[in-house]
């Protein structure tokens, strides 16, 4: 750890360093115990988390299905139906989602498509939808489509969970849930989405 070759990082590239040619007892809390109390190693160390803000949630909505975030998930393995992408949206007063299956290169206007045919029915037109700024949510389509309806398109900005943390939480588990669900084969993944 403190050898020019070892050049003071962390933990775990000095215990695999140390474990290719020793081994001793209690070898791994004695080498995070010593690389972690290593004072040239705690100043010099870049930090991979940026620095906490001010956290200022958005207003909660009173109404179901009135504030929606949309994200997608891409890309996917193809399915037999051509699909290798999902958009998510998500209620964000009660934490409900709907799943649409979709493909990589779905424009704007697709993904409008796509919303109004799997969303706006079951629920209506809500007043409020937060994305990432994905080419499809920036597109000239999609605001025309706001304009029209009178709906607000907010875009969400890197590092700031508070706009759409949840849905890229969501992703998250989806992705857990198909690679447990579609371990043997995952080109059936659109069949498990509802």
């Amino acid at each position: 750890h403190n050898s020019i070759v070892g050049g003071h990082f962390g933990f775990f590239i000095t215990y695999e360093l140390l474990a290719r040619k020793y081994y001793f007892r209690n070898m791994m809390k004695i080498v995070k115990r010593y690389t972690t109390s290593c004072h040239i190693w705690q100043t010099t160390k870049t930090s991979t988390v940026l620095p906490n803000g001010l956290l200022m949630p958005l207003p909660v909505r009173k109404q179901r299905w009135e504030q929606l975030s949309l994200d997608f998930i891409m890309p996917l393995p193809e399915t037999e139906a051509g699909f290798n992408a999902v958009l998510v949206v998500i209620n964000r007063l009660t934490k409900r989602a709907h799943f649409i299956p979709t493909t990589n290169e779905v424009t704007g206007e697709m993904a409008a498509d796509q919303f109004l045919q799997n969303f706006d029915k079951l629920h209506g037109m809500p007043k409020v939808l937060v994305s990432d700024r994905d080419p499809q949510f920036t597109s000239s389509f999609w605001r025309v489509i706001h304009l029209k309806l009178g709906t607000k398109l907010h875009f969400s900005t890197a590092y700031h969970a508070q706009t759409d943390g949840q849905v890229e939480r969501v992703n998250k588990v989806l992705d857990q849930l198909f690679r447990s669900y579609c371990s043997e084969n995952f080109y059936f993944w659109d069949k498990f989405l509802s």
